[in-house]
Parts: structure tokens; sequence; C-alpha cells
């Protein structure tokens, strides 16, 4: 009895959470432009990730990368 009340209880409560309105000024602000000597964020696509491969079909990352990458390019690392 107590797992269901438990279980009703959880449903209740979930419906109270929501997401929040962002607003620019409020919760963040537009740079002009790019911060020098700020660090870099890196996306990262894996098609051995379950979860990026699902992507690769939504976003059609096959033709992305072959217009966007050019056949000569230079395989690089990222400093550590």
């Amino acid at each position: 009895m107590k797992k269901i009340w438990l279980a009703l209880a959880s449903m209740v409560l979930a419906f109270g959470v929501s997401a929040a309105d962002i607003s620019e000024g409020k919760q963040y602000t537009n740079l002009s432009k790019p911060v020098a000597g700020a660090p870099q964020v890196v996306e990262f696509f894996s098609f051995y990730c379950p979860h990026c491969y699902q992507f690769s079909e939504v976003y059609k990352v096959n033709s992305t990368v072959e217009k966007n990458v050019p056949e000569k390019h230079q395989n690089g690392s990222l400093p550590r």
C-alpha cells in the first residue's frame, strides 16, 4: 500500500515541475565580441555513440560533413 501512495505522490509532485522561461538580460547576456583567452567549447559527435547515431539521420550528418569538410583535411588533437 505504501508503494501505491508513494507512486501517486510522485506523480502529483511531478506535475508541479515546469520549465522556467529564459529571457535575455535576466538569466544571461549576449556578448558583442568573443572573450580573448576564454575556454573553448568543443562539440563532439561519434557514430559509435548510440544516441549520436540516432541523430545522424534527423540532422543529416553525412551530407553536412561531406559539404563542410574538404576532402583533404588535417587531423588534429585537442590540447591537454
